[in-house]
């Protein structure tokens, strides 16, 4: 290593000399700010920037889906200093007073960082006359609600089955049948379905694609086409809507279920505003159900090219060959707060109310409350609404999944925690 004019130096570039360019930048950069993950993670990003009134931020994120305690260390420049520790509320735009330690010539401030948490903390130089009250994390009472335990599920919406494959038959104007049966596509453009098609058995098509455009087909048109899908009742429900947006089927089309045509669809706002629904009830039968559509296509983007939805109340379970079964919706389930599809709900998607009581037996009296949902999901990131004895605490989009506000009394907590 090598020493020129100034701050200058010159370190052979080698794995042997990277200690030595860490052992000086420690001495020329004189680092005042040190963070500590508790178990040496190397999930963090940490930013610093000092402020014209020489106060510092520290902003510290969390990379990774784990939860980690870590320590932040600010070096005093004079033992007989205060300050100031305070952590800026990335979502709210609140400022509050955190609790510091002493520790020799340094202030240490203890931090928890749930999966992908970001804290931004700004430490600041007292005057003797302006000192801060930082007591809000000692005085502050913390309530772990454990997120993987049984919880009382209640889905607020209807279920919904979703049957986004068919099995599908294809007729020329000779009756030629193209396909045989069995042959199952997802719903997209009948140029898709025949690309796919073919890659399975022969078809009298040909195809050719310029990359960056669209794939060509010749066909000779009208074709009649027969989308197919079978599904099992074992409990049949009260109503049930069969539910597709305006355009799921283009072409000219008949929709049969158990041989009987539907009609008489009307715009509902279930998804979008271009869902429509047709009460389908009296047309359903306990066992083996058949849903056709029978499309005439005239262009290569004819077909069904979007999912078919079956709307009421009823639960959702699969046989042995992963096709779903209508059932009988258990009133009673219970399921912890995780991530992934509901139990007997798994093409649902809307609000659930998740209930438990919980037992406190001291509320202290304290100025702050927190109540934190512990031990939950990592992959879990969903919006949650906490409601307490009835009394909402806001609603959270993304972790950390916790709630503060002041004073329990101004809620009466008692014994019942609600969230949803």
């Amino acid at each position: 290593m090598g020493k020129a004019n100034g701050n200058a130096y010159f370190i052979p570039k080698n794995e042997i000399q990277l200690q030595i360019l860490l052992t000086l930048l420690d001495e020329v950069l004189h680092e005042k700010i040190h963070f500590e993950p508790a178990d040496k993670s190397k999930s963090f990003l940490v930013e610093k920037r000092i402020l014209q009134d020489d106060s510092i931020l520290v902003f510290m994120s969390n990379q990774e889906g784990g939860e980690h305690k870590a320590s932040l260390y600010y070096q005093l420049l004079d033992k007989g200093d205060d300050y100031m520790v305070q952590t800026l509320n990335l979502e709210t735009g609140q400022i509050d007073m955190l609790h510091a330690e002493t520790e020799e010539e340094s202030i240490k401030v203890s931090l928890h960082f749930s999966p992908y948490q970001s804290h931004l903390i700004q430490i600041t130089r007292m005057k003797n006359e302006n000192e801060a009250e930082i007591k809000k994390e000692k005085d502050q009472f913390i309530w772990n609600v454990k997120a993987n335990e049984a919880w009382q599920m209640k889905p607020l919406q209807d279920n919904i089955i979703r049957f986004d494959t068919f099995e599908l038959k294809v007729k020329g104007d000779q009756e030629a049948q193209y396909t045989n049966s069995g042959s199952e596509v997802h719903v997209k453009t009948f140029i898709d379905q025949c690309a796919d098609l073919s890659e399975q058995q022969k078809l009298p098509l040909a195809f050719h694609q310029v990359f960056g455009t669209l794939m060509k087909m010749n066909v000779k048109y009208p074709l009649s086409c027969t989308y197919e899908k079978n599904f099992e009742i074992e409990d049949l429900p009260g109503y049930c809507f069969l539910l597709m947006d305006k355009e799921a089927i283009s072409g000219e089309y008949l929709i049969l279920i158990n041989d009987p045509a539907v009609s008489e669809f009307k715009n509902q706002f279930v998804y979008d505003h271009r869902n429509q629904t047709c009460d389908i009830t009296a047309l359903l039968q306990k066992g083996q159900n058949t849903l056709r559509v029978n499309v005439t296509l005239h262009h290569d983007g004819d077909g069904v090219v979007d999912p078919l939805c079956l709307l009421g109340h009823f639960g959702v379970t699969f046989d042995s060959r992963a096709r779903p079964v209508m059932t009988k919706i258990d009133l009673n389930a219970m399921t912890p707060i995780q991530h992934g599809p509901l139990l007997q709900h798994p093409y649902y998607a809307g609000k659930t109310l998740l209930r438990r009581e919980e037992l406190i037996e001291n509320i202290p009296l304290t100025d702050y409350f927190t109540l934190h949902l512990s031990e939950l999901d990592r992959n879990f990131h969903d919006c949650l609404e906490v409601i307490v004895n009835g009394y909402s605490l806001g609603d959270r989009a993304w972790t950390p999944y916790q709630w503060e506000f002041f004073s329990l009394e101004k809620i009466k907590l008692k014994s019942k925690l609600r969230t949803h």
